[in-house]
């Protein structure tokens, strides 16, 4: 987030548009009636200059676009919000939040809440031992225990040029 102004910053936002994209064309236009999609709170909290939203930039390209092909209006809330910041996983791999460490740090966000959802789909970038998850999960159940509650994740990398 630091490097929003700089040239670079430009293909970031090229793929989180494309990873919007690609959820769009994930699934039949009924899972977009039915399902609720709840990006996992980055590591930073919102009042943070390294705040990075990229999870709920992407589901909202993957508004527009599921408008744009069904004409339907996507169900995308940001249901669980952060009280806190920490270090990212992929920053500190040996002390990784576990999601005993995660769950006191998620709150319901009470406003979102008008409508009570039936599925939840959980929206994370990458599920690496699943404690965002599984904290995502604990939450949001409590609050809707009779919602059925499932994950969506995508795992980007750029493949290594073996000729080179």
């Amino acid at each position: 987030m630091l490097k929003r102004d700089l040239p670079e910053y430009y293909y970031k936002e090229q793929a989180i548009a494309k990873v919007g994209r690609d959820f769009a064309h994930s699934f039949v236009a009924d899972a977009f009636r039915q399902a609720t999609f709840v990006p996992v709170p980055p590591s930073k909290a919102r009042d943070h200059i390294e705040y990075d939203d990229r999870m709920a930039q992407a589901l909202r390209h993957m508004v527009d676009t599921v408008r744009a092909l069904h004409r339907i209006e996507a169900d995308v809330r940001e249901l669980v919000i952060q009280g806190g910041s920490y270090v990212a996983s992929h920053l500190n791999p040996v002390h990784r939040m576990r999601a005993d460490d995660l769950i006191p740090l998620y709150m319901i966000n009470e406003p979102l809440t008008d409508r009570t959802p039936t599925h939840i789909l959980i929206v994370d970038d990458v599920l690496t031992t699943g404690s965002h998850f599984v904290a995502m999960k604990t939450v949001l159940s409590g609050r809707f225990p009779n919602a059925w509650i499932g994950g969506l994740f995508i795992g980007r990398r750029r493949i290594a040029d073996d000729t080179a």
